[in-house]
């Protein structure tokens, strides 16, 4: 899997949501998405999936340009903020009517799967009765159960407990090691990951003259009071 995004920008009512974004990611590699709330996070991980597309530039992945040779990746794991799934059905039927539009996970893979996010597929609760923590676990299995060449994950760690979390970092390590491309929105404070020096692309809604200072700031990483807005950098973890 590979993705080259060229100048994208992204304009929702004449406001620039994302601006003059471009990037080179491959697959095998677990990279983070890091900058203040607001600065499109969420945002780029849309443009990647094919749910919005860009208003100028181009995203690309394996040589087929999103919107025009296809509308969305062909093998794509997604995990957006709130996933949402059949409240008054299980988990395992949840997976398994998902599972149905494609037809290429049987349900004794399901099974793991969820086990492997921490769920029995034997609990008889509906959706509708489980914690935040639960249906974050619920909302990774849907994404990771194909084995996706491209995984997106918006803070996979929300609402979980510290062995919850430890355990969502051995998934994606286990993700990056099968070859699937990660893109990670920033994870909690909990998380044992921490952010390589250097980003692989910034990019920040600066005027043209502040451009260069703007270079330099990205190299510091998303501090606050930086002027960096957003920043893509390569991860390092001790679980990765």
């Amino acid at each position: 899997m590979e993705i080259v995004m060229e100048h994208a920008t992204k304009y929702i009512r004449k406001a620039a949501v994302l601006t003059d974004i471009s990037c080179h990611l491959y697959g095998g590699r677990v990279y983070g998405l890091q900058g203040v709330n607001g600065c499109g996070k969420t945002m780029l991980l849309r443009l990647m999936a094919g749910l919005i597309r860009p208003t100028t530039g181009s995203v690309v992945l394996n040589g087929k340009e999103l919107g025009k040779a296809m509308d969305f990746p062909p093998s794509l794991g997604l995990l957006l903020e709130n996933p949402a799934f059949l409240p008054y059905c299980t988990g395992l039927q949840n997976l398994i009517y998902l599972s149905q539009l494609k037809g290429n996970v049987g349900t004794v893979q399901l099974r793991q799967v969820l086990a492997d996010v921490g769920l029995s597929a034997d609990d008889k609760r509906s959706f509708k009765k489980y914690s935040l923590g639960m249906k974050q676990r619920l909302g990774i299995a849907a994404a990771i159960m194909e084995q996706p060449e491209l995984l997106l994950l918006d803070e996979p760690t929300n609402a979980l407990d510290t062995d919850g979390v430890a355990q969502i970092c051995q998934l994606i390590r286990r993700e990056r090691e099968r070859g699937a491309l990660v893109v990670v929105r920033r994870c909690c404070g909990r998380c044992p990951i921490r952010y390589s020096p250097y980003p692989a692309v910034g990019w920040k809604r600066r005027r043209r003259h502040e451009r260069k200072a703007d270079r330099m700031s990205v190299r510091r990483a998303g501090c606050a009071g930086h002027t960096l807005v957003l920043a893509l950098h390569d991860l390092e973890c001790s679980l990765f």
